[in-house]
């Protein structure tokens, strides 16, 4: 509970849950305020109790009272009292046992689309820098092997996979609204801030509200591809909107659960199907950087990858002085598929889904130092029509790669592409899917 002190001009948007009172608690604290100290005290006890539903079920019963802090006699100017409100959950434990059994499910499923779609083509990429190497970063027919002793390979974040699947974000919204009653418990601990635990604990809750941005952001994948509008917007990372949505989300809601911003959704609840709340904003950026060799560098990384991939290089090269202090990387390279969307857009598979996280890194180790790091990309990001593939199985290429060539199917002989707006995509061994 918490304690809210009344005067004669107070408003009842200051009182304990008065984002979800409906008509008939929203007349009781308005007569209550209304009343003077004298009728106050002849019309206690003063509870007010009503029955949230969802889609026509009852979901749970809440009840608000008020309690007189001190006792107080006509004359008493400034009475104090304490809100309390509190709700019981209509859920029935087989409900709750369904629930659990579909979130293991939908767990399985994310654990084999992981596999399936990210962890599984390792292994042909690691075939093939065994037994082929790596080209070079500038191109040519020669192949850093030829000078290497070692690869490292750092794997990447593949969460813009999951994220963007529509099954997994369709399940996630839906089990977004099965569990609406816990939503409005989250939405009761972030309207306080006496309480900063529980207060944290309802930001977390309330930034599952997340998947329905990404719901969104898969279903607007589609017109933008179809009305080719990918150059209007920017592609968002989706861990940080996650994170993002968990820091503001708690203040927004504590801003619409204390203010006059309640009275519209007063109005939703009342008469309309419950919707779910927007709390986040996507701005789109411009005068975006347009650098060739941006993209293959380490700096291209959102902050998170930068950690991650700092801290697993520490670990890797503990012990190794020459290693840590000094620059270790002498070249660069990678990075095409950036390179590639940064100028044509309309290649972009889920334009708003960023796709940077799930990049590898391969390190080229010589005598245990590094001289090069290729980045590496899924080709799965990628949108290229089917005239944009290689027709040659190219059986000495560990990766593939882009270029403004076509091969011959007959000698492989390269000839000239028709337009550098038409980039051809020749496939790598063992069906590897890494573009380089």
């Amino acid at each position: 509970s918490v304690n809210v002190f009344f005067s004669y001009n107070s408003s009842y948007q200051r009182t304990t849950g008065a984002f979800f009172y409906g008509l008939g608690t929203q007349a009781f604290v308005c007569d209550f305020l209304a009343q003077n100290t004298s009728t106050r005290q002849r019309t206690a006890p003063w509870i007010s109790c009503q029955r949230d539903q969802l889609l026509g079920h009852p979901v749970v019963e809440v009840c608000t009272w008020i309690e007189a802090l001190d006792e107080c006699d006509d004359v008493c100017w400034s009475p104090k009292y304490a809100v309390y409100h509190a709700g019981l959950l209509w859920e029935s434990v087989a409900f709750a046992w369904v629930k659990l059994g579909l979130r293991c499910m939908l767990v399985g499923i994310i654990w084999r689309q992981l596999w399936v779609s990210y962890f599984s083509h390792y292994s042909s990429l690691i075939v093939n820098l065994t037994t082929l190497g790596l080209p070079r970063s500038g191109g040519g027919d020669d192949y850093v092997g030829d000078t290497t002793d070692s690869y490292v390979l750092h794997v990447g974040d593949p969460t813009w996979l999951i994220l963007s699947h529509p099954f997994v974000s369709l399940a996630m919204v839906v089990d977004c609204f099965a569990s609406a009653s816990y939503m409005g418990v989250a939405g009761n601990r972030v309207s306080q801030v006496g309480d900063a635990v529980q207060f944290v604990l309802g930001c977390l809750y309330g930034s599952r509200l997340a998947w329905v941005a990404y719901l969104t952001m898969h279903v607007a994948s589609w017109p933008i591809k179809r009305w080719h509008l990918e150059e209007y917007f920017d592609p968002v990372d989706s861990g940080w909107m996650a994170i993002s949505s968990s820091v503001y989300a708690g203040p927004i809601m504590w801003l619409a659960t204390n203010s006059i911003l309640m009275v519209p959704f007063q109005g939703m609840f009342t008469f309309l199907v419950a919707a779910p709340l927007e709390t986040s904003e996507i701005s789109t950026g411009r005068h975006r950087r347009e650098l060739e060799s941006f993209a293959s560098m380490t700096k291209f990384n959102d902050l998170k990858q930068r950690v991650v991939l700092g801290s697993c290089r520490y670990i890797i090269y503990r012990g190794r002085d020459e290693v840590i202090n000094n620059p270790p990387l002498v070249r660069k390279g990678g990075g095409g598929l950036h390179r590639l969307v940064e100028s044509h857009c309309q290649y972009k598979w889920r334009p708003l889904f960023c796709t940077r996280a799930a990049d590898c890194f391969v390190e080229c180790m010589n005598d245990h130092a590094a001289v090069e790091m290729i980045r590496l990309s899924l080709i799965h990001s990628l949108a290229l029509p089917a005239t944009s593939h290689c027709p040659c199985l190219h059986e000495d290429r560990s990766v593939c790669v882009l270029s403004n060539e076509a091969c011959n199917s007959s000698n492989e002989n390269k000839t000239e592409a028709s337009s550098p707006l038409s980039p051809c995509l020749h496939h790598a061994a063992s069906n590897c899917p890494w573009l380089m």
